[in-house]
């Protein structure tokens, strides 16, 4: 695994939280493959990272609102992978768990979009 630096660690976790609500549902093995993507970051923040979860859930759901805002969340979040190596570790770990569950039409969107949002 790649070492990724915290601010990277927190935008990961908000796109793994905005890849979920794609498909309009959380199927438990997609939390599984979640919660176990989550347990392989070396996270480091004063925040526990079940904290961090539950906070940026609602700020994920905001951003689901409207394409917008969307649009801003990805732009943002996609930012702040800058490396092809990160760029990848990014979109294989959101590719990881979107596809634990199979792909909806939704999902395979916005896994394109993904790609645009970090020049994949």
């Amino acid at each position: 695994m790649i070492k990724i630096t915290q601010a990277q660690n927190e935008a990961l976790v908000k796109l793994m939280l905005f890849a979920e609500y794609q498909d309009k549902k959380i199927s438990l093995i997609e939390n599984e493959e979640f919660q176990k993507k989550l347990e392989e970051l070396n996270w480091d923040s004063g925040i526990e990272l079940d904290l961090f979860v539950m906070k940026e859930t609602a700020n994920v759901r905001k951003a689901l609102e409207t394409e917008d805002t969307r649009q801003t969340f990805l732009a943002a979040q996609c930012s702040y992978f800058n490396t092809k190596e990160t760029k990848d570790f990014c979109f294989q770990t959101i590719e990881s768990v979107i596809l634990s569950d199979g792909v909806e039409a939704m999902e395979n969107i916005f896994l394109q979009g993904l790609k645009e949002y970090l020049k994949y």
